[in-house]
């Protein structure tokens, strides 16, 4: 499999997780895809036309992105 088409793969991957969920984060990406480049592929949905925004969560010290699926419905 060519790298261009393993790309393609992980950003289908993380489009088909949001429609189904709604949000993802990093470590969803990581640990149920092995995705590391999240941010990039959010940034590809996001020039598609996808709604998708960045909340950020601070808890026990620690912070992270959950990216939310914004329905155009």
């Amino acid at each position: 499999m060519s790298l261009k088409n393993n790309r393609e793969s992980q950003e289908e991957k993380i489009k088909a997780h949001l429609l189904k969920h709604g949000v993802i984060t990093s470590w969803d990406a990581i640990s149920l895809y092995r995705i590391t480049r999240l941010a990039v592929y959010i940034h590809k949905l996001r020039d598609q036309g996808f709604s998708i925004s960045t909340d950020m969560v601070y808890k026990n010290g620690k912070k992270w992105a959950n990216y939310v699926y914004k329905s155009n419905a």
